[in-house]
């Protein structure tokens, strides 16, 4: 049964409404009335009603100024006036508002059955749009499916005329009006995974939770009034909807994928990330917001999963930054002496600085984290850990947890070696070795001489506490010494090579690219 709310400041007049006609043979019920315009809008949020009757002249607010509020905030409900004026102006500003019709007074009985058959009419339409949508989504065959999806594919790559996508849509039996067009892309959190057993692909059951949460979406999307709309699944975890209208829903769009978010998390404990477009009009202009739509995705790294990314204004990638300098021997100091809380404070004071996307590229949280385990490559490669591990995070606040997870736990494994396998022959080399880092005849041999052991026995007792050969250990400490220089000033190669103790610069740019991965020349230039 269709809801109707009857407005006018005459009780004989709504009185007159209630009885003209038989509400209930229309298919109508009558769920409120009222005398002035403030109990109609005070009234809508609960009744919900399908149709209003509004008399123009009303106290408080008028029945022009509740005719307005209902288009702006009730797009879908119709309104018919009735007024004692036959001015042309109050007319006009009815059409403005989409009023279904105009009556004066005194009322035809036949003219409001008239107006209200035709109020009825409409909405009928609405509703069989509506299941017909229904029907073909219960019924669509796996051939449809594959041509459905070809068709969007080629649609989303702008490679079809206006006309084209309309005879598509009209052949799949979609309607998607084009005044109004937006697009969303909607990303399922990684948990979705889990939901299949290891190595086996995607199980049914999976997938089947993946097809219900396309239905609640769709579900939600209708009930806020958008019935036009297609949801596409572009793979596992991705989907892409394009909504479309006759009139302007960005004020209620957002509520609605909201709902969707909540019920999903809910339901699945899943969350749901949501790249929106702006609006644009015409089927021509679908790239430009499916593209706008990726760049709002694309944000999640800063954002996080779960997150309803809308449009707003980033600096251009040439106008942030791409690199982010950090003292690498303090860190370095603090991961080996098993200061772990120092560490993951100085560490989460970085990657919050990071998180300001209008300063900082994603490429400079990566190039971080890299340089951040860099520090101790030659540990991770005995726990066979790689850098390849922070390239499967989605998210900065990921890539955060993971780099300092995996510092912390080195930190921590070097103060538990610290306590159990304290030598003073290795902690007076290192001394040492910091001393004399900048000193080019600094050897094994040197130091051997200097702590009156042989140098094969140095050597030995050196990597058998710490891991890694003596030589090995000094270049490492001048690698990043080098690195530590450099973001403090622009040095040329031969120069900084010097500065570190190597003679040969070209010796030196061979040991820089093979310890970073990079030449020197390019480092430089990503700073």
């Amino acid at each position: 049964m269709l809801k109707v709310l009857i407005a006018d400041d005459e009780y004989l007049v709504r009185e007159m409404l209630k009885n003209a006609i038989d509400w209930q043979d229309q298919g109508f019920e009558i769920v409120g009335e009222a005398d002035n315009g403030k109990q109609v809008l005070s009234q809508l949020p609960h009744t919900v009603p399908d149709l209003v009757i509004i008399d123009i002249n009303m106290p408080i607010v008028n029945g022009i100024e509740v005719a307005k509020e209902i288009y702006t905030h009730y797009p879908l409900m119709h309104m018919i006036i009735v007024s004692g004026y036959s001015d042309f102006e109050y007319a006009r500003q009815a059409i403005t508002y989409k009023v279904t019709d105009y009556l004066l007074k005194p009322i035809d009985d036949h003219a409001l059955l008239t107006a209200v058959q035709r109020v009825k009419h409409e909405l009928d339409s609405r509703a069989l749009t509506i299941q017909k949508l229904q029907h073909w989504d219960a019924s669509e065959s796996a051939l449809q499916s594959v041509r459905f999806a070809h068709f969007i594919k080629l649609w989303v790559e702008n490679s079809l005329s206006n006309e084209q996508v309309a005879a598509n849509l009209q052949d799949f039996q979609v309607t998607l009006p084009s005044d109004y067009i937006q697009c969303a892309i909607v990303e399922l959190g990684p948990s979705v995974t889990e939901l299949s057993p290891p190595d086996s692909g995607y199980s049914d059951a999976a997938d089947n939770v993946v097809s219900q949460v396309l239905e609640l979406g769709t579900s939600c999307l209708r009930n806020a009034g958008l019935p036009w709309h297609v949801l596409h699944r572009v793979d596992f975890r991705t989907v892409t909807l394009v909504i479309g209208s006759t009139y302007g829903f960005e004020h209620f769009l957002p509520a609605a994928l909201a709902e969707w978010m909540e019920m999903i998390h809910a339901k699945y404990s899943l969350s749901l990330t949501i790249g929106i477009s702006e609006t644009n009009s015409g089927y021509d202009s679908l790239r430009q917001l499916y593209m706008s739509s990726r760049q709002q995705l694309a944000r999640k790294f800063y954002l996080g999963h779960g997150s309803m990314i809308r449009p707003t204004s980033i600096r251009s990638q040439e106008a942030r930054q791409s690199y982010l300098a950090f003292p690498r021997e303090k860190l370095s100091f603090l991961i080996r002496s098993g200061q772990t809380a120092n560490l993951r404070a100085i560490l989460k004071d970085y990657y919050v600085a990071l998180a300001n996307e209008q300063t900082y590229t994603r490429e400079a949280a990566f190039l971080f984290s890299s340089e951040l385990l860099n520090l101790e490559a030659h540990r991770l490669v005995q726990k066979q850990v790689t850098s390849d591990v922070i390239h499967q995070v989605e998210t900065l606040a990921e890539l955060a947890e993971t780099t300092i997870r995996i510092l912390t736990e080195l930190s921590v494994s070097y103060y538990q070696e610290q306590l159990t396998k304290k030598d003073e022959l290795v902690q007076q080399s290192k001394y040492l070795i910091m001393e004399a880092l900048d000193d080019p005849d600094l050897s094994v041999e040197l130091l051997s001489q200097k702590l009156f052991v042989s140098a094969s026995y140095l050597s030995h007792r050196f990597k058998k506490l710490q891991g890694v050969g003596l030589s090995e250990y000094i270049n490492t400490l001048r690698m990043h010494k080098a690195v530590e220089l450099l973001s403090e000033q622009d040095y040329k190669l031969h120069v900084l090579a010097e500065k570190v103790g190597y003679r040969d610069p070209v010796y030196f740019s061979k040991c820089f690219k093979k310890m970073f991965q990079i030449s020197f020349s390019e480092y430089k230039r990503a700073r």
